[in-house]
């Protein structure tokens, strides 16, 4: 995922949830959804602050504790969030996530599986509540991670064609993490940011 091509947190809602094979998925999701509850500091109209698109939108959660983004595009045209796009708060001592319900690299929806996948997203909400940055995980990182032992996961080869050496290009290989929450957890914060997470986009508050 290019995070240079994402103009709104819809389309990069989008793009998480139907990048196919090359992204991180979760067999698990970081907290149990039945204690999903709502981060008040979400809450409100946010706008993109990256290149010359001014959509804006509003986060709000429903009674189960999920959040929906409601997007407003420049001509003043709502894209009201659908429920394949919504997400539940993860809190730890240190970093704030989203969860959403996903595809596996596979192409299967979560009604074909047995159980559902997930995906998810690490967020912060600047100390003045006016700036909220969204992070994806960086595939490379989590690849890594399942090759060599530091996650219980197994890697999805893509059906692609090969390069004009007639070598394999595995840069796009997705991976199925199959550990548990808290190891997930535990990798992504024993080391900075920018190792595990791509910078996805970054939005203002405007209420």
């Amino acid at each position: 995922m290019n995070p240079r091509r994402v103009r709104t947190f819809l389309g990069a809602i989008a793009l998480l949830l139907t990048a196919g094979a090359c992204t991180v998925i979760s067999d698990r999701p970081l907290s149990d959804p039945k204690h999903a509850r709502p981060d008040p500091l979400l809450v409100g109209k946010w706008q993109n602050t990256q290149g010359k698109d001014q959509s804006s939108g509003s986060i709000r959660f429903d009674r189960h504790g999920y959040g929906h983004w409601d997007e407003r595009a420049a001509d003043g045209h709502w894209t009201v969030g659908k429920d394949n796009a919504k997400f539940f708060v993860t809190r730890t001592a240190n970093a704030t996530y989203l969860n959403f319900t996903a595809s596996d690299p596979t192409g299967q929806q979560p009604a074909t599986r047995r159980k559902p996948a997930f995906q998810f997203m690490k967020y912060q909400v600047s100390a003045d509540h006016r700036k909220l940055t969204f992070w994806t995980p960086k595939l490379a990182a989590f690849r890594q991670a399942v090759a060599t032992g530091q996650l219980k996961g197994r890697i999805e080869r893509t059906e692609i064609a090969p390069k004009k050496d007639g070598t394999r290009d595995d840069s796009l290989d997705g991976v199925v993490l199959q550990d548990s929450p808290e190891a997930i957890i535990h990798f992504m914060e024993a080391q900075p940011t920018k190792v595990v997470f791509d910078e996805l986009q970054v939005l203002k508050r405007i209420d």
